[in-house]
């Protein structure tokens, strides 16, 4: 806790002293002759202007990747069959786990920090990420390859791991510089030319083994664009676990963070299917897969508040205020998001899943709920949280959500049916909230109530008039339009009755967003940078 008050007190710090990152010297950076990696001023108004644009950017790169996945896997459906896509799909799932394992969360640890990050330190991250990358290819290969051609599709999806990690140095620059236009252009760009790639195979011949080596094509694309656009992010991998070793106690606790959510989630679908039966668990798996649209835009903001927070930590700013007006932000956001798709959920399954879907709707307005309050508290906390050091609390409210799920779900699935999977999911964003609201209010002051309670209350109501006007109208495109239309009418109009000042508020962060986005330059005019007492 003494480097958080030493941060917290707005002192700057000695740049001649060694700096402590999680009670452990880090890399002593006056060895490198090398400039600072970040940008030497970047004040506080600076970095919220930066950090409202890259949510907006980050968003609409979220968009532009699944608007061209979707299109790229419309016509590659068309060439290949059901059971071309399954050989992929077991790569691509070993791909992303391998993804989830190999930086052991070290990247984080450096971009959290207030020091800049030394070339040195880079270099070691680098290595460490080859050797991992090259140990998970190998270690697939030996597994893998005996299962013929499964095994083949599955080691050169793989291969694609280490070009992915040639890019980490110059990820972790651009996002404490919280400039994420040129990451939004490499991902999408690297997409778009990964189905090119595999189209244009498929159709001279190639099958299967097309869309195997587009991944190879795509990591390769995306990491010499990446070292094309950032000259300080082209560093030779240089092994040292020496200078890693500070990195990793924080980097454990932020990937056992990600685990444990991912245990939680693949431990509902075990308890849907032991308790509910196998029908139950594909239903689901399509309400599922339905609120996965809103939770990869929830992303950008998981993504950009993390780096964000941490630059301002750094900076010495009092956080509390800023702390209010994200959980408030994020809430309006959030709710007008998802009360439109929870009323209307039942019309549109029918109306693009078929009746025998139907049951999968009546999880989803539960499931929205809990996302509701849980994301604007997550967005406000996990993110300063781990900027302040204090890892441990979002593994610890991770690992405590776990339980929370299956508590509420297991005794009210005979009863209640799939619905007790959203209710379930309440449960579980009720524990993580309370546990990093208590832990934040330990390092900093802020109130949280009134500024989520508000939004969430007319989020809920904007979904029981959808939902009602749904089943009045009918499940079919009237209703489907109808019930999206009233939910996003009332949430709008109860938060311009009760709510108006934060509802305006939310808009014009939005429009800036846009504007910063648009601008040539990352930072706000001077005479547009917020006064600091306004958090």
């Amino acid at each position: 806790m003494q480097s958080l008050a030493v941060r917290s007190s707005g002192v700057e710090p000695d740049p001649h002293r060694q700096p402590v990152a999680d009670g452990q010297p880090v890399a002593d950076q006056t060895e490198d002759s090398e400039p600072s990696l970040d940008d030497p001023e970047l004040g506080a108004g600076n970095i919220r202007h930066r950090a409202v644009t890259g949510a907006v950017v980050d968003t609409l790169r979220a968009i532009g990747v699944r608007g061209v996945g979707v299109l790229g896997t419309l016509v590659t459906a068309r060439l290949l069959t059901p059971y071309d896509f399954g050989l992929v799909a077991v790569g691509a799932t070993i791909l992303a786990f391998g993804d989830f394992l190999d930086d052991g969360g070290l990247g984080p640890a450096l971009i959290r920090r207030p020091e800049a990050p030394a070339r040195k330190e880079l270099r070691a991250l680098l290595a460490f990420q080859l050797a991992l990358d090259v140990l998970i290819v190998v270690l697939v290969g030996l597994v893998m390859l005996p299962f013929g051609e499964l095994g083949e599709v599955t080691t050169l999806i793989v291969i694609s791991l280490p070009l992915g990690a040639l890019r980490v140095p110059a990820t972790i620059i651009y996002e404490r510089r919280l400039d994420y236009r040129p990451m939004a252009v490499v991902e999408i760009v690297s997409t778009a030319v990964y189905f090119a790639w595999a189209i244009a195979l498929i159709v001279v011949g190639w099958g299967v083994w097309a869309l195997a080596t587009a991944y190879i094509v795509r990591e390769l694309v995306a990491s010499v664009l990446m070292l094309i656009l950032l000259r300080e992010g082209r560093v030779l991998p240089v092994p040292s676990f020496t200078t890693i070793r500070p990195m990793l106690r924080f980097g454990v606790r932020y990937q056992a963070t990600q685990l444990a959510h991912m245990l939680r989630d693949q431990g509902v679908n075990i308890a849907v299917a032991t308790f509910g039966g196998v029908a139950m668990l594909g239903l689901w798996q399509i309400a599922w897969k339905i609120l996965q649209i809103p939770i990869a835009l929830f992303q950008a903001l998981w993504r950009v508040a993390f780096p964000g927070m941490s630059r301002l930590v750094a900076a010495g700013e009092d956080l509390g205020p800023t702390i209010e007006r994200v959980m408030g932000l994020v809430a309006i956001g959030t709710c007008a998001m998802l009360a439109p798709l929870a009323a209307s959920a039942v019309p549109w399954i029918h109306i693009l899943l078929g009746t025998r879907w139907s049951g999968a709707a009546p999880s989803i307005p539960p499931a929205c709920f809990a996302m509701m309050f849980g994301v604007p508290i997550s967005v406000a906390l996990s993110g300063y949280l781990w900027a302040v050091g204090l890892a441990e609390v979002p593994l610890r409210a991770a690992l405590f959500g776990i339980p929370a799920v299956g508590v509420i779900m297991l005794p009210l699935l005979p009863a209640f049916g799939i619905v007790a999977v959203g209710l379930g999911y309440i449960g579980s964003a009720a524990v993580e909230s309370a546990l990093f609201i208590y832990a934040a209010r330990q390092t900093t002051s802020f109130t949280f109530f009134a500024r989520v309670a508000v939004p969430v209350a007319a989020g809920a109501l904007a979904i029981a008039c959808g939902w009602l006007v749904a089943r009045w109208v009918g499940p079919d495109l009237a209703g489907a339009l109808a019930s999206s239309v009233t939910a996003g009418a009332v949430f709008l109009g109860l938060l311009a009755a009760v709510h108006r000042s934060a509802l305006a508020e939310a808009w014009r962060l939005i429009w800036r967003g846009m504007r910063g986005a648009m601008a040539r330059s990352l930072d706000a005019p001077a005479h547009a940078q917020p006064k600091p007492a306004a958090g």
